[in-house]
């Protein structure tokens, strides 16, 4: 989950991407990344960006929700899955 705090941000702003081929993150489990969530935060934001990244750690260490996430063709449908997550 890339994320950073930025002085000209207003307002948390992320993006939820997957992508066709896994990218090696020398992760401990041994497998590839597929879905990327970009978030960036106000500066002033410290809870703020403290309580989304909890909720997205939430939201992705659910399997479920993960495979659906991977099954989405259209970005609406990424959309629809986070929002009955509650994240949005």
């Amino acid at each position: 989950i890339p994320h950073c705090r930025i002085d000209t941000c207003s307002a948390p702003l992320g993006c939820l991407m997957t992508l066709t081929d896994e990218v090696d993150f020398s992760a401990p489990d041994g497998k590839g990344v597929d879905i990327v969530l970009v978030l960036l935060v106000p500066s002033e934001a410290t809870q703020v960006h403290l309580d989304v990244l909890a909720s997205v750690v939430k939201l992705l260490s659910d399997e479920p929700t993960r495979e659906s996430i991977r099954k989405a063709v259209k970005p609406k449908e990424l959309s629809q899955i986070v929002a009955m997550s509650g994240l949005l």
